[in-house]
């Protein structure tokens, strides 16, 4: 038996994937919502305890759904709207029970084990360059899933979290909002 590894799970799939590379109005929409989040916690705190990690997540976040509005043409986000962060705003379209994983290009994506929602994983290659790998119900996702592909022997040793490698089981997503809503029920 083989090894498992990154590139031997994910690059066979890679090419039935969607690569979306953010347009120059998604990057200034992404910018503009991030800098008036950022504003709004100013005002709501001192700096010294606001965290870079908390901004960086959710620009990530950010950046990952408007890719997923890309791929099935249709604006999930208002980016006018402060008060809810971008997956609850993609939830309100597709549900409560609905996740997106995000993970970076290389490592494996983890979540946290035992997983009872519906997911997206996205694959991050930069800040403006993402593959939406496709969409997993919880039966798929728990079926494909390893502590031992964790890198981090602290997390892999003190959490409930686990890796996801079954990237031939995703299904595509469809190129319309129709199609993408009946898939997701």
């Amino acid at each position: 038996m083989a090894i498992l590894t990154f590139n031997n799970s994910f690059e066979p799939h890679k090419t039935r994937f969607t690569h979306v590379s953010l347009n120059e109005k998604e990057i200034h929409n992404c910018v503009l919502y991030m800098k008036k989040i950022f504003e709004r916690d100013q005002k709501n705190r001192p700096p010294s305890l606001i965290k870079k990690e908390k901004y960086e997540r959710m620009f990530t976040n950010l950046c990952a759904v408007t890719a997923i509005s890309r791929v099935v043409n249709f604006p999930f986000i208002n980016y006018s709207n402060f008060d809810k962060d971008p997956v609850t705003q993609l939830r309100e379209t597709v549900g409560p029970h609905f996740d997106i994983v995000v993970f970076n290009y290389g490592e494996f994506p983890l979540f946290y084990y035992k997983m009872y929602k519906k997911a997206i994983f996205i694959c991050k290659v930069s800040k403006l360059e993402y593959i939406v790998c496709g969409y997993g119900t919880p039966y798929i996702i728990n079926s494909f899933h390893s502590k031992s592909l964790i890198s981090s022997p602290e997390i892999r040793q003190n959490s409930s979290m686990s890796a996801f490698y079954g990237f031939e089981h995703l299904r595509s997503l469809p190129k319309n909002i129709y199609d993408f809503k009946t898939m997701v029920k």
